[in-house]
């Protein structure tokens, strides 16, 4: 979200049942990443003419499977 060309922040990652999406990162940071299964990573924000950021890196997944039997 943007407030203006110098202040804002990025948005949250999305969570999962098994894991947190990255909190958001204020400008002029990178975004966090997500912890545990299947969140997502966070945006970030750059300020007008600040140099490029890296969102958060999203967490690995899960894949579960029931066996009937």
């Amino acid at each position: 979200m943007a407030l203006s060309n110098t202040v804002g922040w990025g948005a949250n990652g999305g969570s999962s049942k098994f894991g947190a999406g990255g909190g958001n990162a204020s400008g002029g940071a990178s975004g966090d990443d997500g912890t545990g299964w299947g969140a997502g990573g966070s945006g970030t924000f750059s300020p007008s003419g600040g140099a490029a950021l890296a969102g958060g890196k999203g967490a690995p997944g899960i894949v579960i499977v029931y066996e009937y039997s």
